[in-house]
């Protein structure tokens, strides 16, 4: 997940990753190829 959301924007890098709580869920809006939101889905 980290990968793809990194490939659109920058700041989902390893540190984000490393922060995450496992397991955690997360939507990707686009507006064609641009990444326009994303929503942290999962509530730990």
């Amino acid at each position: 997940m980290t990968l793809m959301m990194g490939y659109y924007d920058e700041q989902y890098d390893l540190n984000f990753l490393l922060r995450l709580s496992k397991p955690d869920v997360y939507r990707m809006e686009f507006q064609d190829q641009e990444l326009v939101a994303v929503t942290r889905l999962w509530a730990k």
